[in-house]
């Protein structure tokens, strides 16, 4: 049985930014974040601090954090990058080997689209730990509506200083699967020690 520490306070705020009183959380012993003592700490979400983006909903929406990407990092079209991260937990009774992950530990999937300033503009989390990052995000709804073409993505257009017109991607790592709209990294472990090199 995994050893739960006793309940310590979180500052909670409504989403008007104003402090509500505080609750009482339990959480798994490791994830309390502690002192160099080893003393239960309190986490303050700061409301001036955004932690959010408002999710694009036209094609403007999207070429604006488009923009944002090529200024900030120098990559033009880029959407949004994607990761997914395993979130331990204390699994249900009887729920068996159903949340158990590669890391042989039990897990929930948090997975997240993030724009240039990394802000969430979408977070989907209750995808149990067996399923990998390409799967859990096959099982959204911003899958279903990319397939189908909903989400008013812009079409591939010109990029500035180039004579080449590029489409507008997703970043992801190699768990996820190549897609029309998604670009990935090479696989490391598919290049030879002088392909790592260049």
């Amino acid at each position: 049985m995994a050893r739960v520490s006793p309940p310590h306070t979180h500052q909670v705020y409504s989403p008007d930014g104003k402090n509500r009183s505080p609750e009482r959380i339990v959480k798994p012993a490791t994830h309390v974040p502690v002192d160099l003592a080893g003393t239960p700490v309190q986490v303050y979400r700061r409301p001036d601090k955004p932690t959010h983006a408002m999710f694009p909903k036209c094609q403007e929406d999207w070429k604006e954090i488009a923009e944002l990407f090529e200024a900030r990092w120098n990559f033009p079209h880029c959407l949004g990058g994607i990761d997914g991260k395993q979130v331990d937990i204390i699994p249900p009774a009887g729920g068996g080997s159903e949340f158990f992950n590669y890391k042989g530990r039990n897990s929930m999937v948090l997975l997240g689209i993030f724009n240039a300033k990394y802000l969430f503009i979408l977070a989907d989390f209750g995808t149990n730990g067996r399923v990998s990052d390409g799967g859990v995000l096959q099982n959204t709804k911003f899958f279903e509506m990319l397939t189908k073409s909903e989400l008013h993505i812009p079409t591939e257009e010109h990029v500035k200083g180039t004579n080449r017109n590029l489409p507008y991607v997703f970043i992801a790592d190699d768990a996820f699967a190549l897609w029309n709209d998604m670009m990935k990294p090479f696989r490391q472990a598919d290049l030879t020690s002088q392909e790592k090199k260049i």
